[in-house]
């Protein structure tokens, strides 16, 4: 228990994240998916761009490209970081609520995609981010009335618990 910036690799290696599996390590992650799929990384801790920058450069290496990555955040000082490190980079701003000027923000910080939360996204929001060539990627639509309402109003995608479900 406790802070996970806290803890040991080796520790964090040891749990149970569920039927026996192991926390994956994101190159591990990489390698599973193979190119198949797209992969959003959401930067959760302090200094992360960089290394998250770094790794991604060597994807690229290995064949992955720009177009099926995506780098997002609360912490959108983080995200100028990135975009500073490799313009080539998409970035997606997360947000908790909605601001007065709406998508604006996201625009001007060169960003590929908004992110908002379901409890707070408003059509209104979805239409003028789409009208400013952002995509919108919804967290965390769980419910089927929920997924349906993204139906129509339209978003790019969304992030679930229950892909089944969509």
């Amino acid at each position: 228990s406790g802070n996970v910036m806290d803890q040991t690799l080796a520790y964090l290696r040891s749990l149970d994240a569920g039927q026996g599996q192991k926390i994956p390590f994101l190159h591990e992650i990489f390698a599973l998916v193979n190119k198949r799929v797209g992969i959003n990384i959401e930067l959760k801790g302090p200094e992360t761009a960089v290394p998250v920058v770094n790794f991604i450069r060597q994807q690229l290496e290995q064949g992955w490209t720009y177009d099926r990555l995506l780098v997002s955040s609360f912490d959108h000082t983080m995200l100028h970081t990135v975009k500073e490190l490799d313009a080539n980079i998409k970035i997606g701003a997360l947000i908790f609520q909605l601001p007065q000027t709406l998508a604006q923000f996201a625009q001007e910080m060169g960003a590929y995609a908004v992110n908002p939360w379901i409890v707070t996204l408003t059509e209104a929001f979805v239409q003028d981010a789409h009208a400013r060539g952002l995509q919108v990627l919804v967290y965390t639509v769980n419910d089927p009335e929920d997924i349906e309402r993204m139906r129509r109003w339209q978003v790019d995608g969304i992030f679930t618990n229950y892909p089944d479900r969509c």
